[in-house]
């Protein structure tokens, strides 16, 4: 149930993230931004990458099976999810 939960949420703040990096100035703080407010005490690895008019940013959570007795029975799951949008706003550098 946990490992369901986590990745609707997962979904979510992986379209929120788009959606602000394809609006900001800087697309990489802005999708950080996001995922420091949606998962402030997970650790959640991200790729930022832009390409012509598209930014595109993947996210992956790895959910540990660290529940008492059986949990080291069972092996880590990986989250993983990744979102294209149009850029709306880059900066010229």
């Amino acid at each position: 149930f946990v490992i369901l939960v986590d990745r609707i949420h997962l979904v979510h703040v992986t379209r929120d993230a788009v959606r602000a990096a394809s609006v900001g100035d800087d697309p990489r703080s802005a999708a950080e931004m996001v995922i420091d407010r949606s998962f402030p005490d997970r650790e959640i690895s991200l790729t930022v990458s832009m390409s012509d008019d598209v930014v595109t940013v993947e996210m992956v959570l790895v959910n540990r099976t660290d529940v008492p007795i059986i949990g080291r029975f069972l092996p880590e799951v990986e989250l993983r999810e990744s979102l294209s949008m149009l850029a709306e706003a880059f900066v010229d550098q």
